[in-house]
């Protein structure tokens, strides 16, 4: 930890409570084996809170015109739909591989058109 890491092409991810490089793939929809070779330094079975990893194949949130919102306890689309009242189905369209039944605390994602 304390380490600047490299990542071309990918984005570096902090580790939280409850990641394993399994959830992680399943989050960024990416395999397993691709985490594992750009992070070959780190053993998968004890990763660290506060450990920052590179998370290969995937591009920082893009979301113009709108906010990149960090998803909390008890967030769903259909909660964060009504506080920045907008449709759902604007916030699922303008976050294509997040999946709205498996939020991640500490995943990010794009809320459109905020006013």
């Amino acid at each position: 930890m304390g380490k600047t890491i490299s990542c071309p092409g990918g984005i570096i991810y902090t580790i939280k409570t409850g990641d394993t490089f399994y959830s992680l793939a399943r989050t960024y929809r990416i395999d397993v084996y691709a985490i594992m070779k750009a992070n070959p330094n780190v053993d998968p079975n004890s990763l660290q809170i506060g450990q920052q990893i590179c998370i290969p194949g995937v591009s920082p949130l893009p979301c113009p015109g709108g906010i990149i919102y960090t998803i909390k306890t008890g967030d769903t689309f259909y909660s964060l739909a009504r506080t920045y009242r907008i449709d759902v189905y604007a916030i699922m369209k303008a976050n294509p591989n997040v999946d709205p039944n498996s939020l991640q605390i500490g995943q990010q994602i794009c809320i459109p058109s905020v006013r």
